[in-house]
């Protein structure tokens, strides 16, 4: 299997640590980024989910897929995979909020399993006509903070564009391959050695840090 340029590409060394540490505990699910956005007015459901699959399909990283390599886990991406929406109304509940929450809730507790896909989950909850929330749920192996506020935004952006009935700027995201490339570039360059001799004289000297347990789980 390979992405929709039929590449696999090795992972990033932020990638590489995350993917490991899920392998070490597998049914830990901290290694997700959660978020619910509180949006106040009504929502067009099918725009809605029409700017959201827009974005999926615009941003490679959200439809990244990992293999076993021959020296380790690789990465690609795939071209039009099969996720969906859930549409949730908790607005005849006798207290939404709190069921909204325990739906959330019970999705964060999940454990994510890094061989399928896809490695996100995406939820509209309905509380009552003039206000919603929409869950989201990603992997950090695919993205971080900083990138997951890019594709909140652009969804925000093609929503509003869709109810307006007009056409957003061209997305603004770069491909995976770009992304891996710079990261080993920058691995085997010299201002890596550079970075590393700063922070290996920064660190050095320090004593070990305090703790409350007597060694460290797994």
């Amino acid at each position: 299997m390979a992405d929709q340029n039929g590449l696999q590409l090795p992972l990033t060394a932020a990638q590489s640590g995350m993917w490991l540490a899920q392998q070490v505990n597998p049914e830990n699910p901290m290694y997700s980024i959660a978020e619910c956005v509180e949006i106040a007015g009504e929502v067009d459901t099918a725009h809605f989910e029409a700017a959201l699959r827009r974005t999926v399909a615009e941003a490679e990283t959200l439809r990244i897929r990992f293999l076993p390599g021959d020296d380790g886990p690789v990465q690609v991406v795939v071209p039009d995979p099969d996720w969906p929406l859930h549409t949730v109304d908790v607005s005849g509940r006798p207290d939404p909020a709190a069921a909204a929450e325990a739906w959330m809730l019970d999705r964060v507790r999940t454990p994510v399993d890094l061989t399928g896909g896809p490695l996100f989950t995406f939820g509209l909850i309905k509380l009552a006509d003039d206000r919603y929330t929409w869950f989201s749920r990603v992997h950090h192996t695919i993205v971080d903070g900083y990138s997951w506020s890019l594709i909140v935004s652009r969804v925000a952006v093609l929503y509003s564009g869709l109810v307006a009935g007009t056409e957003p700027k061209p997305d603004p995201f770069g491909s995976v391959r770009e992304l891996v490339d710079q990261d080993s570039a920058y691995r085997v360059s010299e201002q890596f050695a550079v970075d590393s001799a700063f922070w290996s004289g920064r660190l050095a000297g320090l004593t070990e840090p305090a703790s409350l347990a007597p060694r460290p789980t797994r």
